[in-house]
């Protein structure tokens, strides 16, 4: 085992949260999962729209030929109706079928994709790594949880060799299988690069 763990993978029966839920015959299966990708890619693109609705998951639903993409937003957030609607516009003709969205709040920000993408988001700003903001938004994540473990590799800080720098607080068992451990990559697109956000949360 190393510190590269991720439960995506490992311990799929006790402690993953599906992103897809759906089920069909042997045939058809290759191209649902090839139009779920499509659909995951394309909200990944636009992550930086997705972070102002303060987005911590996403999971999509299948029935029949319908498509549900279940949204859990911060509770302390608006939701963006504008970017929603555009969204399923544009969902709608690319995809030629009936696509719906379901929004509902959450106030557990222990969530490693909701860490990930605030912390591109300053990174995108040009805030530094190490800098007393992403410490202080670590740290007041940290209270809730058990530990915290956040991974940065590319030229941080604008300098000309690309490195590795890693924040963490508290008990992180990478190397254990009784733990559950809440994990994401983001890549952060910033004047110097792409730089990769890894988080691990252990609740």
């Amino acid at each position: 085992m190393s510190k590269k763990r991720n439960l995506a993978c490992l311990l799929v029966g006790n402690n993953k949260n599906w992103y897809s839920s759906w089920c069909t015959v042997k045939n058809d299966y290759f191209y649902l999962f090839q139009e779920d990708l499509l659909v995951y890619m394309y909200l990944r693109s636009e992550i930086s729209m997705l972070a102002q609705s303060s987005l911590t998951s996403v999971r999509l639903f299948r029935i029949y030929s319908y498509i549900l993409l279940d949204f859990v937003l911060a509770d302390n957030f608006f939701i963006n109706k504008n970017f929603f609607l555009n969204t399923l516009l544009s969902y709608n003709k690319f995809f030629s079928k009936a696509i719906s969205f379901s929004v509902y709040y959450n106030n557990e920000l222990e969530n490693a994709f909701y860490i990930a993408v605030n912390i591109t988001k300053l990174i995108e700003k040009r805030v530094k790594f190490r800098s007393k903001t992403v410490k202080l938004f670590i740290k007041k994540i940290k209270n809730k949880v058990s530990g915290v473990y956040v991974q940065c590799n590319g030229r941080l800080n604008n300098v000309d060799m690309a490195r590795v720098d890693k924040l963490y607080l508290g008990c992180i068992p990478l190397q254990s299988m009784n733990f559950f451990l809440s994990y994401s990559l983001i890549i952060a697109n910033t004047a110097k690069g792409l730089q990769s956000v890894k988080v691990w949360v252990c609740k």
